[in-house]
């Protein structure tokens, strides 16, 4: 398991220089850099889903800032009414869909370089792997430098060996084309640089940014234990383990119940599996704060994960969280200080992780406020905000220094 609070490590990553020296030469590239930048973001579908949230958060963010934000992305969801709100210019690629399509493919890298050679970018910001591979390409054809956010590799997910190959070489691909690489979770990092995406002196971390939007509500003082699974019913966020779990021994007699808030296609398949267990699926909600309110604690089984705003959440409800060991949730919980960790795919270990919470609420009230404060103190906006500009200011230095040696 990653040790958590090495994300300054990973940052400065050797340059032959001491680490003090390291943190201030990056300190001065990135002020050189980082006012009234225009900046490209670049993402593959406009759906609701972690890396659309964090586009929209730190591109509100950077226009509060005075940076002067644009938007690419495909489909027609929520994502791009909430930019436009936020003072965001909207640029729909009508050709960007998730899946590999050869024509469209080309079509939306050919409309991203209509585009750079329109808006004349300081930085390109690419998000999601198609997105963040045609981004990069058409960035390096006009000489900009490029970001790309890695919201988890899909490499890491359980797939066929010549699928995990084909986004392997994606990866490594839009390392080559791209300037600097920022993933939300050391684990990731250390993912990038041991398949040679990237190197290490080129991999920043920045985990994902939350700020809780008001003092969090006590638990419920009554049985039975509620958890929230604030997850669409998807396989990669292993529901289906969940409701295994339920039917295990270590829950037999235990009063406790499950609400999941989220809808996708396995939704029908588990409510079946479901029956006569103790969960309800309650459908895509706008208040998840209401559900987290309604709980004592949350549950995300995932397979795979990056940095989950929904453990963010739990943990600004100050609400403990029973989770998996993937992505960056060892880090965003610091092991076990504010939660359960088990493996995934592990039934059984979910049981008995939900019936140890279940049978000490006090504990699990204790590991919830310790959520609280280390989610307000640690991974705030500002903070996410903070390290992205700084960023921006590398790329823009690489770019200086490529020039020069050219």
């Amino acid at each position: 398991m990653p040790q958590p609070g090495r994300h300054r490590e990973l940052r400065d990553a050797p340059r032959r220089r001491s680490p003090r020296r390291r943190r201030a030469f990056a300190v001065i590239e990135s002020a050189r850099f980082v006012r009234s930048l225009t900046i490209l973001q670049a993402v593959t579908l406009s759906e609701r889903g972690g890396a659309q949230r964090h586009v929209a958060d730190l591109s509100a963010g950077l226009v509060r800032r005075g940076h002067r934000v644009h938007l690419a992305c495909g489909g027609a969801g929520p994502l791009i009414d909430e930019a436009r709100a936020t003072g965001i210019t909207v640029h729909p690629l009508r050709s960007l869909v998730r899946p590999i399509d050869p024509l469209r493919d080309a079509a939306a890298f050919a409309r991203l370089v209509s585009l750079i050679r329109a808006l004349r970018p300081d930085v390109v910001h690419g998000h999601s792997s198609k997105a963040g591979l045609l981004a990069r390409a058409a960035a390096r054809t006009y000489g900009v430098p490029s970001v790309f956010t890695a919201h988890g590799f899909v490499f890491l997910e359980p797939l066929g060996r010549s699928t995990r190959a084909t986004y392997l070489a994606m990866e490594r691909l839009g390392g080559a084309l791209g300037t600097r690489l920022i993933a939300v979770s050391d684990r990731d990092a250390e993912a990038a640089a041991g398949r040679r995406i990237a190197r290490r002196d080129e991999i920043t971390v920045i985990p994902n940014g939350y700020d809780p939007p008001r003092l969090p509500a006590p638990p419920p003082a009554s049985p039975p234990f509620r958890f929230a699974a604030i997850a669409n019913p998807y396989p990669t966020k292993g529901l289906d383990v969940l409701v295994a779990a339920l039917g295990r021994p270590a829950l037999a007699g235990v009063p406790v119940d499950v609400v999941v808030a989220g809808d996708g296609p396995d939704r029908a398949v588990l409510e079946r599996r479901a029956s006569g267990l103790p969960l309800r699926f309650l459908g895509r909600v706008t208040d998840v704060a209401s559900v987290l309110d309604s709980a004592h604690a949350s549950v995300l089984p995932s397979r795979k994960e990056g940095w989950p705003y929904a453990v963010l959440e739990s943990m600004g409800a100050a609400r403990p969280v029973v989770a998996t060991n993937v992505g960056g949730i060892p880090e965003q919980l610091d092991g076990n200080a504010c939660g359960w960790i088990v493996e995934p795919g592990d039934a059984d270990a979910l049981a008995a992780a939900i019936a140890e919470a279940a049978a000490d609420p006090i504990e699990a009230a204790r590991r919830g406020r310790a959520g609280y404060e280390r989610v307000r103190s640690t991974f705030t906006l500002d903070r996410m905000i903070d390290a992205v500009e700084d960023e921006y200011g590398r790329a823009l230095a690489a770019r200086r220094r490529a020039g020069r040696s050219s």
